[in-house]
Formats: C-alpha cells, structure tokens, sequence
C-alpha cells in the first residue's frame, strides 16, 4: 500500500458490505456471558473471520468460556497487545428497548437524538462487539495490502462482564507470562464518536475500582450522644468516608480534577 488515502479509499469502500456481512450477523449472536450457545456462536465466528488473515489461533478453557489468543505478523516484530472482549450484558427490561435487543435493526432513533440518523440497536453494538469487529476489518485490509505496521496479539476475553476471573489466573501463570514478554505496549479497541460525527480515539481506560464498607459494633443500640465514649459504627463511618471525599473534594491525588490536569497537559504537548 502506498499511500494513507489509498487505505481510507479501500475501507470507505468495504464497509456497506462490511456491515451487511460481518457487523450485523456478529451483533444478532446472543453472546450475554452466561449463554452458552450464544457465546459459542460469537467464538466460532471470530475464529472463522480471523482465520485467513492469522497465523496462530489458540484457545484456552475458562472458568466460565474460552479465553482466544491470536498472532498476526506485521513488519515489526514486536507486538502490540490488542485486549476484546465478545460477551456482552443480559438483557434488562427488554419492553424498554426500541427494537429487539439481538435484531441489530437499524432505525431512526426519537427525538433529540433523531439527528444522528440511522442506527444500529443491538446489545453489544456500543460495548463493544462493533468496536471489535471494525478493528479486525482494519487489520484484515491491512493484511490483505501487506500493509500491516506492527505485530498484533490479540487476546479475546469470554468473561469480561463476569470481572474476567479466567484472564487474571492467566496472566499471573508463569508459563503464560513469557507470551507477551515481546509486547511493547497494549491497546482496547473503542469505535466512537461525539454528536458531531467525528470520531473519538480514546489512549486509556482508568478502570473502575469497587469496594463495600461493613462497620459494626458489639456494643447494643447505643446513643449517638454517646458516640464520644462509646465506639459508634455510624461515626466511623462518616470519619472513614471524609477521608476520602469532603467538601466537594477527593482527597486521592489521582481523583482530584482529572479532566482539567489531562487537558492541561494534551495542550502543553500540543504547543508549537
């Protein structure tokens, strides 16, 4: 491939059919992480859409489905570790949805939001089947032109919407640990984009950390008055609480206007 224009021409031109072919039958999979047809489904049909264009597909039980470790050879040798996940949410209140949450109908959303035009409704057609799918259309072209910059390994999760137990015993397995000592950096494909239509290239995931709080006490019913003398669970909650957030405040440094520091930074990166 010569030229950048050249690969947008070939990707413009591939994805009608794209979506007609690949996005839209890959959507109607019930992959919900406890369907075991469903997830089954989705995993033979990633298999068999990346089978032409790898050179090295294995599959790993997991605890609940199958982990799927993928090698694709570019011009670099080392690899870029490329993180997907195939299993989705249930389904909540399916009478709520606008059209059935596995059809992959594409409709006119009400308003406000009719602006946008068509769309595609589906479970997983945000997070995050689409985002998977576009990106192994990119390298499939990419691969198709001799054109792919970079090693790819790609490591498909069946459980991440479980917390991943199988991927986390995966990576701490000394054996397993020597399979990405050649990666040089990690990416989680995200296909999005604002209201305006433009696309939106997200660098990092900060990650969600969860966290229940138990305070108890042996002493019965005591009075809050006497909360100066006797050990009151409720205060010490409180007190634990403020420790962290108070006033309008976090008080963990990495917590404490992220939006604003990151953006102070892009511009100080971006000056001339």
């Amino acid at each position: 491939m010569n030229s950048i224009p050249k690969f947008e021409e070939l990707l413009e031109n591939s994805n009608k059919n794209f979506i007609k072919t690949d996005l839209l039958p890959f959507l109607r999979i019930p992959s919900n992480t406890l369907n075991k047809e469903g997830i089954n489904k989705a995993k033979e049909f990633l298999i068999s859409y990346i089978s032409n264009f790898s050179e090295e597909i294995k599959e790993y039980s997991g605890e609940i489905n199958p982990l799927i470790l993928v090698k694709i050879n570019g011009k670099i040798k080392e690899n870029l570790l490329v993180y997907m996940m195939y299993d989705t949410q249930p389904i909540n209140k399916e009478s709520e949805w606008l059209s059935e949450p596995f059809g992959a109908e594409i409709v006119n959303l009400p308003p406000p939001l009719d602006t946008l035009g068509k769309c595609i409704i589906a479970r997983g057609a945000y997070n995050s089947k689409t985002a998977l799918l576009c990106f192994l259309n990119v390298v499939k072209i990419l691969k198709e032109n001799d054109a792919l910059p970079i090693s790819l390994l790609l490591l498909f999760d069946g459980e991440e919407e479980k917390g991943s137990p199988t991927l986390l015993e995966f990576l701490e397995t000394e054996n397993q640990k020597k399979i990405f000592e050649n990666c040089i950096d990690a990416y989680y494909p995200s296909t999005k984009q604002d209201l305006s239509g433009k696309s939106v290239l997200k660098l990092g995931y900060k990650g969600i950390l969860s966290l229940t709080i138990i305070v108890s006490s042996e002493n019965k019913e005591p009075h809050s008055a006497f909360s100066g003398m006797i050990p009151n669970p409720s205060a010490d909650l409180i007190s634990l609480l403020n420790t962290i957030y108070s006033n309008n405040k976090f008080h963990i440094d990495h917590l404490q206007d992220p939006r604003e520091k990151y953006s102070s930074h892009i511009g100080e990166e971006s000056q001339p």
